[in-house]
């Protein structure tokens, strides 16, 4: 069921928490800046710009190994510590909501996932979640809004919870059809109008 504005407001006022769930990679990790710039240090010569390497490049079947690595190199998914305004911003976001964690990340990188939650301190760490499809665990949990940044996975959830796009040069051609952060930290704001 999506909620519409009406029936959040009614829940809100029952004293029913709303759940939000978050993607990690490209909207609470930076996943994608991480990788993009691991191979301009270790590939030579490379120049691809970073909004056409994730649209264009890395889709190439040429590149397919290297797509491989990126995805399951453990080292990807731990290098970067949370920003002390993201956490705060999950904290105040938990008040009143409860928090969950959807990746697709493959099980070669799921224990550094665990690690990287566990020292990021955020709220609700128990609901870290692993799936390549997400929409059984978004029905289950009843999420009224999902944080989303990849197309394919915005349109697959959009009928059965309020999905919030983060901008990335790979959703350009969908921005229109769901309201878009520029930032995860533009979340609360957002979720005050919608």
């Amino acid at each position: 069921m999506v909620m519409t504005k009406g029936t959040r407001t009614l829940k809100r006022s029952m004293n029913f928490m709303t759940k939000i769930g978050f993607d990690l990679d490209g909207v609470l990790y930076d996943w994608h800046r991480v990788a993009y710039e691991w191979v301009v240090e270790n590939k030579e010569g490379f120049n691809v710009p970073y909004g056409r390497f994730w649209t264009e490049w890395i889709n190439n079947s040429k590149h397919r190994m290297l797509a491989d690595f990126l995805v399951k190199a453990p080292v990807f998914v731990t290098t970067i510590i949370m920003s002390e305004p993201m956490r705060e911003m999950l904290w105040g976001l938990a008040k009143n909501s409860e928090l969950f964690y959807i990746t697709a990340r493959p099980k070669e990188a799921h224990f550094g996932t665990r690690w990287w939650i566990k020292t990021s301190k955020i709220p609700n760490p128990e609901n870290l979640f692993f799936a390549q499809d997400k929409l059984p665990l978004i029905i289950n949990h009843e999420i009224d809004y999902f944080v989303e940044d990849r197309t394919k996975n915005a349109l697959a959830l959009q009928n059965h919870t309020k999905v919030i796009l983060v901008a990335k040069p790979w959703n350009e051609l969908i921005q229109e059809e769901f309201p878009t952060i520029q930032s995860v930290l533009e979340l609360p704001e957002l979720l005050e109008t919608i």
